[in-house]
């Protein structure tokens, strides 16, 4: 969440309540962007040692029953950070899980935070692209690559900040008659923390999955701190375009 702009403790990625707003000037996000899959964790390293789970669940008005995600980072050396993604429908719907690499292009001084993330994972699907995996069923291997940028930010309603995280996958064949197939994501988020407890996130999310068509969904979530290590996170998914996802989400931050 927010952070100083000179000199950020914590490797510049603090928990939601640890500010105050004397010489705040940037702001730094843990961003959920859980559903349908975690969306990038963004271009802010995470404290020397440190780890972040996040368990999430989004239930709509659909007969697909609810979207259940696990997100985690640990920090490396370096200020590197390794980060896990996965996600699934309990009734035998889609599901992702996917390990990356994310790595700093900056030297950790100013506002802006550029990162780039690289890894890989497997889809499974219902099979309209996916092909038979043996082992693994209708599923894919795929390679990912990401690009992060965030912004601290300073507003009269206290400190925030501002970020885009954009990624491709690309699927690896395995399989004699298997066919490359590709999707991406791309995340534009704004949040805010009116208070050292209290942090509002908003995010337009886009993208296109292997099987399906592009979308673009509002996520709007309010994060309450209740402790120096739990956080709850409530709100709400809207599916604007390509996507008539009308849910509620629920999720738990951890750190430690």
């Amino acid at each position: 969440m927010p952070e100083r702009s000179d000199r950020p403790h914590r490797t510049d990625r603090p928990a939601p309540g640890a500010l105050t707003r004397r010489g705040l000037r940037t702001a730094v996000p843990v961003v959920l962007a859980l559903l349908p899959v975690s969306a990038a964790a963004g271009a802010w390293p995470r404290e020397d040692g440190g780890t972040f789970l996040s368990f999430g669940i989004e239930q709509g008005d659909s007969a697909d029953g609810p979207f259940v995600s696990l997100y985690g980072e640990r920090a490396l050396p370096r200020r590197w950070t390794a980060v896990l993604d996965a996600g699934m429908r309990p009734d035998g719907g889609d599901a992702t899980a996917a390990l990356t690499l994310r790595l700093p292009l900056d030297d950790g001084s100013g506002r802006d935070r550029v990162a780039l993330s690289f890894g890989g994972g497997v889809a499974v699907d219902d099979g309209r692209v996916l092909a038979d995996v043996p082992g693994l069923g209708q599923a894919r291997p795929f390679a990912r690559a990401g690009v992060h940028w965030g912004r601290g930010l300073d507003t009269p309603w206290g400190p925030g900040w501002a970020g885009v995280d954009a990624r491709v996958d690309l699927s690896i064949p395995v399989v004699d008659g298997d066919d490359t197939a590709s999707a991406w994501k791309l995340d534009a988020t704004v949040g805010l923390s009116p208070t050292d407890r209290l942090t509002t996130i908003l995010q337009v999310q886009t993208g296109r999955p292997f099987a399906g068509d592009a979308y673009v969904r509002l996520q709007a979530t309010v994060v309450r701190r209740l402790g120096d290590r739990l956080n709850v996170e409530a709100g709400t998914v809207i599916g604007l375009s390509g996507d008539d996802t009308r849910a509620a989400k629920l999720g738990v931050w951890i750190e430690f």
